[in-house]
């Protein structure tokens, strides 16, 4: 063996000439790195492999990183606009508390508003008044001539 890259004894180098003319990989041969004449270098097939899976666990990760961030931000959009409803439907009711507290106010301390509503809701009079009930107008009576 005269050259320092070869690995192979004579017998296998004559057997693997061919082989390494036409491209072809020996399995179970020891690859030193060295290149002989026209043969053409491949990957292991154990790397190639891995390099792919990684190819392709690399890929599969970002799109689910993609999705994940895509629905976080759905959801984080749909959450801000639950809470702008949420904060105008606590506007409305303060509103609506502040209406109600003014005319609680009103009843305990205007007596004219408090004998209003309880004419006008519960159809009481005074002591003195006179009450007089007509009777309901029907349609017939505005057609007599």
């Amino acid at each position: 063996m005269s050259d320092p890259h070869q690995t192979l004894n004579d017998h296998d180098e004559h057997t693997d000439t061919s082989a390494v003319e036409t491209g072809a990989v020996r399995t179970g041969a020891v690859h030193t790195g060295a290149v002989h004449a026209g043969a053409v270098q491949t990957e292991p097939p154990q790397r190639s492999s891995r390099r792919f899976l990684l190819t392709v666990s690399s890929i599969v990760l970002v799109l689910i990183f993609a999705l994940t961030g895509i629905k976080s931000w759905r959801d984080l959009h749909e959450r801000d606009l639950e809470a702008r409803r949420l904060v105008a439907e606590i506007s409305a009711a303060e509103e609506r508390v502040a209406v109600l507290e003014a005319e609680i106010d009103r009843l305990e301390n205007d007596p004219l508003t408090l004998e209003r509503l309880a004419r006008e809701e519960l159809g009481m009079v005074r002591a003195d008044e006179v009450v007089i009930i007509l009777p309901p107008s029907g349609p017939d009576e505005h057609t007599r001539p």
